[in-house]
């Protein structure tokens, strides 16, 4: 469910020290820019907030809006840690601005705004970040209608699934990770940003339950993960299977294994199986450490 709440980001990482001039200058024209797309798409008295590297506008109450900045921007510096960003280097001049319309009529005028279309049907994410507003659009589904805390969880699931495309090299409009590591990594990392040990107590309890099974069902498979049919679990094996490799014993060889998913001339259409050999690897391997891992608590 999580990822199916609305959320648009226009994505801009700074340095550690503070904005430059220049970026100033790019803030004020993205926040110019953030008000004309909401009044266009119908939303003209927004919630805001600004935080340390994000510009927030919402059409929720100003007091759930903090939660989700606040929410969002931890997550974000935890992205960015864990990713082993250079603080000093800048990718794109400004902030990230976080538009936050969680209904399908605000999603679907505001997209038409940002990209110029409407979504396609079940669409979850659309991202352009090779423009000077560069934005990532995460839909809601019709009919659907996320509680306050899917909400935060999809701002900085989406924040981090964006470092992580662009920890990749793969940010622009057609090239990008598969879609359950961009979401499994989101939502690891926005789990581990929050620190809060009941929720993460739930979602190991999931996971373990997926890894060895339950009386209704046979245990999942790492491949699974990455299948065309998704189940009611698919966010928390997503979630685990990320989890594993990126905060796993071995995840100092994950830098490594995204780039195993940026196509290359002799590898155009790269896979999991060759992501996986660019640290020697096998799936049948990887998926035996992950089940011992997720049984033994997954820390």
């Amino acid at each position: 469910m999580f990822a199916r709440v609305v959320v648009f980001l226009s994505i801009a990482l700074t340095a550690a020290n503070g904005y430059a001039q220049d970026d100033a200058k790019a803030i004020e024209k993205q926040k110019a820019g953030a008000r004309n797309a909401l009044i266009q798409s119908g939303v003209e008295k927004p919630s805001t907030v600004e935080t340390a590297d994000l510009l927030v506008y919402s059409s929720l109450p100003e007091i759930k809006t903090k939660a989700i900045a606040a929410a969002a921007q931890k997550t974000f510096a935890f992205a960015r840690a864990a990713l082993n960003f250079d603080d000093k280097e800048t990718y794109w001049p400004g902030k990230l601005t976080l538009y936050v319309i969680p209904d399908w009529r605000g999603y679907s005028e505001l997209l038409r705004t940002l990209a110029r279309r409407k979504p396609d049907k079940g669409e979850v994410a659309v991202t352009n970040v090779r423009i000077d507003t560069p934005f990532v659009a995460v839909g809601v589904d019709l009919g659907e209608r996320p509680t306050d805390a899917e909400v935060q969880s999809a701002a900085g699931t989406w924040v981090a699934a964006v470092l992580l495309n662009k920890k990749a090299g793969l940010s622009s409009t057609t090239d990008k990770l598969p879609e359950w590591l961009q979401v499994g990594f989101g939502r690891a990392a926005y789990l581990r940003a929050g620190n809060n040990s009941s929720k993460m107590a739930a979602y190991r309890a999931k996971a373990k339950t997926l890894a060895v099974g339950a009386r209704t069902r046979l245990p999942a498979k790492l491949s699974d993960a990455w299948a065309a049919a998704r189940d009611k679990d698919y966010d928390t094996l997503v979630t685990s299977v990320a989890d594993f490799l990126a905060f796993g014993p071995e995840g100092s060889k994950f830098p490594t294994i995204l780039m195993g998913f940026k196509p290359t001339e002799t590898q155009p259409m790269p896979t999991v199986d060759t992501a996986f050999a660019a640290v020697e690897w096998k799936v049948a391997d990887v998926e035996n450490a992950w089940r011992v891992w997720v049984v033994r608590g997954s820390k």
